[in-house]
């Protein structure tokens, strides 16, 4: 096993969902193929009074299946920190975050992965 970073970035986020492996805002969510255990870090900063952001896991459940939300995690002031637990993903898998309220925030995260 190789642990290595899937993603380390951050970006402006507002209502437009994000994708954080991808690097990019997102009409649908993209697919990483890559099998592994990841483990998201995030970090919103400025967060303020009224702000609330959301973060979705997408995967297939079957390689030719559609790509659906199977967890979600709400961020809401005056937390600001979100580690995830480690995730095992394989079919085509996203994690994509989007402001729910509020103003739009600098977010920063580390994707940790084992393959």
């Amino acid at each position: 096993m190789a642990f290595d970073f899937v993603k380390e970035d951050s970006a402006t986020i507002g209502a437009t969902p994000y994708s954080m492996p991808a690097d990019t805002t997102v009409g649908v969510p993209t697919s990483q193929v890559d099998t592994c255990q990841v483990q998201p870090w995030i970090n919103i900063l400025a967060m303020a009074i009224g702000d609330e952001f959301v973060v979705k896991l997408y995967e297939k459940f079957l390689a030719g299946g559609a790509q659906v939300v199977v967890e979600e995690w709400r961020i809401i002031y005056p937390t600001r920190f979100l580690i995830i637990p480690s995730l095992i993903v394989h079919n085509g898998w996203d994690l994509v975050i989007s402001k729910v309220a509020g103003t739009d925030r600098v977010v920063e995260w580390s994707l940790r992965k084992v393959t």
